[in-house]
C-alpha cells in the first residue's frame, strides 16, 4: 500500500485529524500535489472557484474523498504508459472516475446514508483496479483478450475467465482484500459486474457502483450503437429498483452535462 495513503489514514484515525496536516502529507508528493489539483480543478467535479492548494482542496471536498483520490492516483501513477501504449490507461482512469461520481449521486438521490457517500469514490474510483493488475503481470495474453474483445465484440469478462479463470472484478478486489479495505468497497469491486453472485441482496454500495458503471458505459457509447443497458436485470428485479433507473440515469446525466 502507498506510503502517503497509510500516512492519511493514520491522520485520519486520529482523536483530532487536521485537514493543514493532510494538506501537508499530500504536498510532500510534488506529482501527486499537481495531479490532485488537475483533477479537483476540472470540470468532473464542477467546483466554483479555483483550488490552488492541497489543504484547499481537504477542505472543498472532505477528507473522505481526497482519501480515495490519492489511494487511486498513487496506483495510476505506477503504471509505465509508454511500456503499455495499447492500454487506455487514461481512459480507463477517466471511467472510474465517472464511475464514483455517478454511485455518489445515485446513493445522494436516495438519501442511502454518509457512510455509502463516504465509501462510493473509493469503490468507483478502484472498481476496475484488476484491468491493471491484469495488464501489468499479463502483458501479451491480457492484449490478446483485450484485442479481442475490441474485434470480436465478445464480452470481456467471459474471455477473462477463459483466458485466467478469474476476471480483473475479482483480481482487483483481491488486492484491496490484501490491503484490508473496507468489506463494501471489496465486495462492490468484486461483483460489479455480476452483482447476484453476492452475499449481500440489498440496495448498497454494490448496487451503486454497478448501475453507475453501465450508465457511463451506456453514455459513453456512440450514437446508433447498441445502447441497452448492460444491468443485472434479475438483480434490479429482485431488489425491486428497476424502475428508479430512468431516474438514476436522468441525474447521471445531468451531473455530466452541469460539469462538461
Amino acid at each position: 500500500m502507498p506510503s502517503i495513503y497509510t500516512e492519511i489514514v493514520t491522520e485520519m484515525r486520529a482523536d483530532d485529524p487536521a485537514i493543514k496536516k493532510v494538506g501537508e502529507i499530500i504536498s510532500k508528493d510534488l506529482s501527486m500535489t499537481a495531479k490532485i489539483l488537475q483533477m479537483v480543478n476540472s470540470a468532473f467535479f464542477g467546483l466554483f472557484r479555483k483550488i490552488n492548494s492541497p489543504e484547499q482542496a481537504v477542505m472543498m471536498l472532505g477528507l473522505e474523498t481526497i482519501k480515495a483520490l490519492v489511494l487511486s492516483v498513487k496506483i495510476f501513477s505506477e503504471f509505465n504508459k509508454k511500456s503499455f501504449s495499447w492500454f487506455q490507461i487514461d481512459d480507463l482512469f477517466n471511467h472510474s472516475l465517472r464511475v464514483s461520481l455517478y454511485a455518489k449521486t445515485i446513493i445522494k438521490n436516495e438519501n442511502l446514508g454518509q457512510e455509502l457517500i463516504n465509501n462510493s469514490m473509493m469503490a468507483g474510483l478502484l472498481h476496475d483496479l484488476g484491468k491493471l493488475i491484469l495488464a501489468t503481470n499479463f502483458e501479451k495474453p491480457y492484449r490478446q483478450v483485450l484485442a479481442a474483445a475490441l474485434e470480436n465484440e465478445k464480452n470481456l469478462l467471459d474471455l477473462e475467465y477463459e483466458a485466467f479463470g478469474t476476471s480483473h472484478a475479482e483480481v482487483g478486489a483481491y488486492l484491496m482484500g490484501l490491503w484490508r479495505l473496507d468489506n463494501a468497497i471489496i465486495e462492490a469491486i468484486a461483483f460489479h459486474h455480476l452483482p447476484t453472485r453476492s452475499m449481500t441482496q440489498n440496495i448498497g454500495l454494490l448496487t451503486t457502483v454497478h448501475v453507475a458503471n453501465a450508465l457511463d458505459h451506456e453514455m459513453r457509447t456512440p450514437a446508433g450503437e447498441n445502447t441497452k443497458l448492460q444491468c443485472d436485470t434479475e438483480y434490479l428485479d429482485k431488489l425491486e429498483i428497476t424502475s428508479r433507473i430512468p431516474q438514476w440515469r436522468q441525474v447521471c446525466k445531468e451531473l455530466t452535462e452541469r460539469n462538461g
